[in-house]
């Protein structure tokens, strides 16, 4: 019986370490109107793994 409970806790504490990390999606409009107002505004709040989605445009800014 104990062996069992020590699988089981084994399990959910190696289950808990294998989730995937959540990447976000940004997504900048030359409107401003996206996730960040600016393209270096989504790259500064951009964390490892997140994507930045541009769209069409002339973007006035240096990054």
């Amino acid at each position: 019986m104990k062996l069992g409970i020590s699988i089981l806790i084994w399990l959910a504490s190696v289950a808990g370490l294998s989730s995937p990390a959540l990447a976000r999606d940004w997504y900048v409009y030359v409107d401003g109107s996206g996730d960040a107002p600016t393209i270096q505004g989504a790259v500064d709040q951009a964390a490892d793994g997140d994507r930045i989605f541009v769209g069409p445009g002339t973007y006035e800014e240096r990054v």
